[in-house]
């Protein structure tokens, strides 16, 4: 009896489970947006969370990058505990450090669920099987860079599986798409680390640190072209319909007409404009697909970005954690990093605190720790911002425990280690090395 009873109260979880995920992450993030301005806001998100990590336990708990955040939130309530400094923490800042962010995933995982309908990897694999050019590098990475707004870090997945067994040598394919994913960050926050860097100096002017990134965008792209890539294989059992590349370029069309309507006449933020793009595209597929299960995808959304929501919120502890460390650092260390020249502090963040990635530490978590180490000695302007940005764009490409690195290694079915730090190392050395250079001379003009 009591085993039917235990039997039938986890099938009654199980199909509670879906709709739990969906309404508590809604829920979420009206609170997130509102703590500012309601002070039961901050309660509410924080049930809300607890309740949407609950119902999505079985598919966080096997990621790395959540065990991690789970780790960080533990070791910093009990840091909180033991000093005695709960109060110290401000819930409304904990939970509208990285709101922006936490759109930015809602919105990717939604346009992933787009992506997914177009059946966009099999019309890849068949277009470039039939193309015929001198230069296949730098159209991959063309391709790659105008994916990379809409899809993120997803676009390494999407163009891996879908280019792989038509283009090749595969680790030099690997190569150009995961490096090209992170280039793009210095024009626009386009991954989580971007987003992290934006939400975390919001009085940049982001058009002016744009322009500042073009030199660096250029030099990664020319320096990709030494990873040479060619047709090896000719598919031609793909070929789309006229109404399936109708629809796909409708879809194409319809994404920068929505994104850049939200930036110039609703006034989003670029994270903002991604999430709510998402959204519209979401409907309009739907709805033009009145046969695709709404609830099905989007607890299907939901579920996959948890881990990634839990490595957020988590670090926003450890960042406050940290203020209230560094506060009791002896005069002496504060005089040591706040005498160093600018020039300094910018090579340590480029050349020694990516190393710690090789560790296995998540690169959101370094970034954490680093910002609030040397944020108070930098001026905050256009160029830190993107020294910063060259941070997480080294850690990425040589941590094996970041996304980039475990996407590509998913997709060849090699090693993280494959993809990380063995295939990168060059290339971050090279790029870290210019980065320094002009973004050191930039500090002197700007």
């Amino acid at each position: 009896m009591q085993t039917e009873q235990i039997q039938a109260r986890g099938k009654a979880w199980q199909s509670l489970q879906p709709a739990l995920a969906i309404t508590s992450l809604l829920v979420f993030l009206f609170a997130c947006a509102l703590t500012d301005k309601h002070a039961a806001m901050s309660a509410i998100a924080g049930v809300t969370a607890v309740l949407y990590f609950a119902s999505t336990f079985a598919f966080w708990s096997k990621k790395s990058s959540a065990r991690s955040g789970v780790i960080i939130f533990l070791c910093s309530m009990m840091f909180l505990l033991a000093t005695n400094n709960l109060k110290g923490i401000a819930l409304p800042a904990i939970f509208s450090r990285y709101f922006d962010v936490i759109l930015l995933l809602v919105g990717i995982a939604l346009l992933r669920q787009v992506m997914a309908s177009l059946n966009f990897t099999a019309v890849l694999g068949g277009y470039f099987s039939r193309r015929k050019t001198s230069n296949m590098t730098f159209g991959v990475t063309l391709l790659t860079a105008f994916l990379t707004w809409p899809m993120s870090l997803g676009a390494i997945s999407l163009l891996l599986d879908g280019l792989k067994s038509v283009i090749g040598p595969r680790f030099n394919l690997a190569k150009i798409i995961t490096r090209t994913v992170c280039i793009t960050m210095v024009l626009m926050p386009t991954t989580i680390g971007a987003a992290a860097v934006w939400v975390a100096m919001p009085d940049v002017p982001h058009l002016k640190a744009m322009l500042v990134g073009i030199p660096l965008f250029l030099f990664s792209i020319l320096f990709n072209q030494s990873a040479k890539v060619t047709v090896i294989a000719e598919n031609e059992t793909v070929t789309p319909s006229r109404d399936g590349m109708r629809y796909i370029l409708l879809c194409v069309g319809l994404f920068w007409g929505v994104f850049i309507f939200s930036l110039t006449v609703l006034n989003l933020n670029s994270l903002q404009s991604i999430a709510f793009t998402a959204v519209v595209l979401f409907v309009v597929d739907h709805l033009v697909k009145k046969d695709k299960p709404w609830a099905e995808q989007l607890t299907e959304s939901a579920q996959n970005i948890s881990g990634e929501v839990l490595l957020l919120l988590s670090c926003s502890v450890l960042t406050s954690v940290c203020w209230l460390l560094f506060s009791h650092v002896p005069e002496g260390i504060t005089a040591y990093v706040g005498g160093l020249t600018t020039l300094q502090i910018y090579a340590i963040i480029l050349f020694i605190v990516p190393l710690f990635g090789l560790l296995g530490i998540h690169p959101l978590i370094i970034f954490s720790i680093a910002w609030s180490i040397f944020s108070d000695y930098l001026t905050g302007g256009v160029v830190d911002y993107q020294i910063w940005i060259c941070l997480f764009i080294a850690t990425q490409l040589i941590s094996p425990v970041s996304i980039n690195a475990i996407f590509a290694a998913n997709s060849l079915n090699v090693s993280p280690s494959n993809t990380s730090f063995k295939m990168h190392y060059g290339y971050v050395l090279s790029f870290n090395l210019f980065a320094l250079v002009y973004l050191g001379a930039m500090s002197k003009i700007i």
